[in-house]
């Protein structure tokens, strides 16, 4: 761990260990040290512990990621064991869903209320997460089980199964049989994409169309890309100058942004210009940016991956947020879309419209 630099060559070592949580030793520090010669089978190595700190196996999800001004993100929200590999990305989802919507309320783009739909939108996605890490947790019984590993079992007994399992017998073949299956049961661990790119939000910063969300073989482990209100913007390859572009470079950072087939950019162009004058975003100068994809734009969509995943005609358009979430989405163009358009930015942005009727 450094504290000067990575490698054999550090001076401070972070090290890992496990004790039962009725074990006295685990808080006796001459104890702790003399586990550590152990293991490293240097018995006279002299060893200076900086800290000791202690990790509990535990699900827990905050009841309130917003109070006032402050806002609990990551593991202040949610913990749980690393069991799939979740902490790093819900917390990172948690930021990359609070800080445009930070950014929009302090640059004057949106009300306050859109900060109420942080804890809307993530507590959930934080509460089945911190479920699944438990139950990818309790997944590892089968395999110890199958090891034949038990709580009980004496330190030489448990060697004696890891022995069995890796010996070149029948018996051994066996056990690793019977392991291999255990391991396969528990593929929700670490086969999740369901999990990692399906999640979403059913209310908050969104307008839903009604749709339901689409049907996965394996909810946990497939992933089915949609353009669903709520959804994460499905990633496609365009064209953009002669280089391959993923269709999420086209998102702005700040604003909503419509992706709009180029043959129908001018009306939808002209619908965020009249949401501006008309002042259906509160005069608060929110933009919404029209990306147009298609011949004779800039990007352009050769191989018709954007156009089979967007899942509206060529005259409707996704509304999409800086998080690239979808937050409202026109399946086609009709004469009530600019009046659409403009509720919709001020419903996502919490804003009242300055002409309700």
């Amino acid at each position: 761990m450094g504290p000067d630099g990575w490698g054999r060559d550090s001076t401070e070592w972070a090290v890992h260990t496990a004790f039962r949580t009725d074990d006295p030793a685990r808080h006796d520090e001459a104890a702790i040290r003399g586990r550590f010669r152990r293991m490293l089978g240097i018995p006279d190595l002299e060893i200076e512990v900086h800290a000791v700190s202690h990790w509990e196996f535990e699900g827990v999800v905050a009841r309130r990621q917003r109070k006032g001004p402050v806002f609990q993100a990551g593991n202040a929200a949610h913990r749980h064991p690393p069991t799939g590999g979740l902490g790093l990305n819900t917390a990172v989802q948690d930021v990359h869903n609070l800080v445009w919507k930070l950014d929009a309320v302090l640059s004057g783009q949106a009300s306050d209320v859109l900060l109420d739909t942080y804890e809307t939108e993530r507590r959930p996605v934080g509460e089945f997460n911190v479920r699944h890490c438990l139950t990818n947790a309790g997944g590892h019984a089968r395999i110890a089980t199958a090891l034949g590993l038990r709580a009980d079992q004496s330190e030489e007994e448990g060697w004696a199964a890891v022995t069995e399992w890796l010996a070149e017998t029948p018996e051994g073949e066996a056990k690793r049989a019977a392991v291999a299956e255990a391991v396969a049961s528990n593929a929700d661990d670490y086969s999740q994409l369901g999990v990692e790119l399906g999640y979403h939000y059913e209310s908050g910063a969104l307008i839903p169309d009604g749709t339901s969300a689409p049907e996965r073989k394996h909810p946990l482990r497939d992933h089915v890309p949609t353009t669903r209100p709520g959804h994460s913007l499905p990633h496609a390859w365009l064209s953009h100058g002669g280089s391959r572009e993923s269709v999420h470079r086209l998102i702005a950072p700040r604003g909503l942004t419509l992706l709009v087939d180029a043959e129908h950019a001018p009306r939808w162009e002209s619908a965020a210009q009249a949401v501006a004058e008309t002042g259906a975003t509160g005069a608060t100068g929110a933009t919404v940016h029209v990306r147009a994809i298609g011949s004779g734009a800039e990007w352009t969509d050769p191989t018709g991956e954007w156009t089979a995943l967007r899942e509206v005609g060529g005259d409707g358009a996704p509304l999409v947020r800086p998080d690239r979430h979808i937050a409202w989405r026109a399946p086609s163009w009709t004469d009530d879309r600019p009046a659409e358009l403009g509720r919709a930015v001020h419903s996502v942005l919490g804003l009242q419209p300055a002409h309700p009727n």
